[in-house]
């Protein structure tokens, strides 16, 4: 693996249970190379995209949500390096220690390659550790197209693979290699006088480069079936898996009941089955689900789900070395040819009132409180129940700024939504005003909407007001808690912050 790589024979790696227990034995690795014992000043960074297994390893090594900065990714799903760049900066100029950016190189819901060089470049200019969970993608640069795909992967400081995926072993073993294996065994080492060696240290203690003692012989079936077959075989099922999944592309491409979400990328796309003409999202998003759940309970194809910019989406991801082109097609076909005109639970979704007009210009000095009839006139807020709103609004506050006053600050890690209730503010990256927000606009909600076990974006714009303004401010939670309770909500939501962070308006 290391040679497959292009580590040099210093680096070293350990045999693990998947990817979760490599990366979370790699930022236990590069916090104790780089920081030593924790510090409530140590800041680690990642994309939105991330594995949540990367969430879990921060939560159970002692990170506080605000030592998690969750960054958005671009059009294409990958981190951008001048986000990270950036972001790290703003913490060294507020005497933090940042120390580790988690990269992916196949991210599960899109199959996206993060670029690797350029985000090597500026993290070790920074003094930072640079990790690539390359669980399910990094096997691929066994072929002349991953090799090309993934530039730049040897100069990471540790990566994670999972032979369990990609190299088809069974169950269970993942591997963390780390460029530096001095830095494996210095994290790890321990020696009390009841493990003593007695002097006998031939081979490689592998007590000393992760958290087991007792460990389990996973190196063999990964040994013996190479031996077996030879790293070729494994190659071509790499590049069959591949080929499989842009001929998929091509077939979604070419039924009209079909439409394609992201594009072939290693051997992941998504997909979903197009809505009837005038149809609301939200119940071709249903539709899609009811699809999905009759295929699973027929028995005769499985595909799994996600959320892509707000939306549901199917995701076929081509792995096992016995799929045959047959089987993608006929998968595809099912979807295609699924009758659910009437969804599993016969239910429609709630119908939104309509609203005379979704902005309201005129708004009297002294506005006596904020009601659920003035909730319902945000956008995405037009269908809450009396409930939700009731629950929604007991939390809020109303803040008052005048003119110039700042209300957030980019990379700020306050999770406080805001909905203008008078005045108007100004959105601004790096001193470059983008957008204006006027009377029931809000904004907030990109920092609000939890990525995993707490952790959350930072601030991706600076928010100031332009006059006299009002606004309502909501804590995060009770925003996620909505958006759980009312899809609708949350569909919006999450289209807004998306557009936001893509098109750069907020």
């Amino acid at each position: 693996m290391r040679t497959s790589l292009g580590y040099p024979e210093s680096a070293a790696g350990v045999l693990v249970s998947g990817g979760s227990a490599a990366n979370l034995t790699a930022i236990a690795c590069a916090r104790e190379a780089l920081i030593g014992p924790m510090s409530p000043r140590v800041v680690m960074y990642t994309g939105d995209q991330t594995h949540s297994s990367v969430a879990r390893a921060a939560r159970h090594l002692g990170f506080r949500p605000d030592q998690v900065r969750v960054l958005p990714t671009d059009d294409d799903f990958r981190l951008r390096p001048q986000d990270v760049t950036a972001a790290i900066d703003a913490d060294l100029a507020a005497d933090r220690l940042p120390f580790l950016v988690s990269a992916n190189v196949g991210t599960t819901n899109t199959g996206a390659i993060d670029p690797i060089g350029e985000l090597a470049e500026a993290c070790h200019q920074r003094g930072v550790w640079l990790h690539v969970d390359g669980a399910y993608g990094a096997f691929a640069i066994l072929t002349e197209r991953g090799k090309r795909a993934i530039q730049g992967m040897e100069q990471a400081d540790s990566i994670t693979l999972d032979p369990h995926k990609w190299l088809s072993m069974p169950f269970e073993v993942g591997c963390l290699l780390v460029r530096d294996g001095r830095t494996l065994e210095r994290a790890f080492e321990l020696h009390p006088e009841y493990l003593s060696e007695d002097g006998h240290r031939d081979g490689v203690n592998f007590a000393d480069r992760g958290l087991q003692l007792t460990r389990g012989s996973r190196a063999i079936k990964v040994w013996l079936a190479i031996e077996t077959f030879g790293i070729d075989a494994f190659r071509a099922a790499i590049d069959r898996a591949m080929d499989q999944t842009l001929a998929a592309q091509a077939r979604i491409e070419a039924d009209p009941r079909l439409e394609l979400v992201t594009p072939a990328s290693l051997g992941i796309l998504t997909f979903r089955r197009r809505g009837h003409p005038d149809e609301p999202a939200i119940l071709t998003d249903r539709r899609n689900e009811a699809i999905v759940k009759s295929l699973a309970a027929g028995g005769e194809v499985l595909v799994t789900a996600t959320q892509i910019q707000g939306r549901y989406a199917i995701r076929l991801c081509v792995l096992n070395h016995t799929t045959e082109d047959d089987d993608v097609a006929f998968a595809i076909d099912r979807v295609a040819e699924a009758d659910v005109d009437e969804l599993e639970d016969g239910a429609a979704p709630r119908t939104r009132p309509q609203v005379a007009g979704t902005t309201v210009r005129a708004a009297t000095p002294a506005r006596a409180g904020f009601t659920i009839t003035d909730l319902r006139r945000v956008r995405g807020f037009e269908a809450v129940t009396d409930d939700e709103a009731g629950r929604f609004l007991a939390v809020a506050r109303e803040e008052r700024y005048a003119p110039t006053d700042v209300v957030t600050e980019r990379w700020a890690h306050a999770r406080t939504f805001y909905i203008v209730v008078e005045g108007e503010v100004a959105v601004s990256v790096d001193g470059v005003e983008v957008n204006r927000l006027h009377v029931d606009d809000f904004f907030g909600e990109i920092a609000a909407i939890d990525w995993g076990r707490d952790f959350s974006y930072g601030r991706t714009a600076t928010v100031a007001a332009v006059v006299e303004t009002s606004l309502l401010a909501v804590p995060g939670a009770a925003l996620r808690e909505l958006m759980l309770d009312a899809p609708e909500v949350d569909a919006e939501i999450r289209q807004t912050a998306y557009e936001r962070m893509h098109h750069v308006t907020a």
